[in-house]
């Protein structure tokens, strides 16, 4: 990423899968838009994006009106994704 490019929904899919990953978000913390923009430097669009590919990998829940929730996952559903 140049100093000149904005980041990408692929850029703001991959940082939010790395913090999901390492625990900087726990299981069932509510993902606030307001911070994520803030955090990754993206707009809502593709934050929105980046999210929808994170719930696609069920990393991520959608709770119905309600925003989006780090999803809450046994050890052995965290391996069958990594295994994917």
């Amino acid at each position: 990423m140049t100093a000149l490019s904005q980041p990408t929904a692929i850029d703001g899919y991959r940082w939010l899968k790395n913090d999901i990953i390492r625990g900087t978000y726990q299981p069932d913390e509510k993902l606030r838009m307001s911070l994520l923009t803030a955090r990754y430097a993206l707009g809502v669009g593709p934050l929105r994006e980046a999210l929808s590919q994170l719930v696609a990998e069920r990393l991520v829940t959608v709770v119905n009106q309600k925003g989006y929730r780090v999803a809450s996952m046994s050890e052995a559903e965290l391996l069958d994704i990594f295994d994917a």
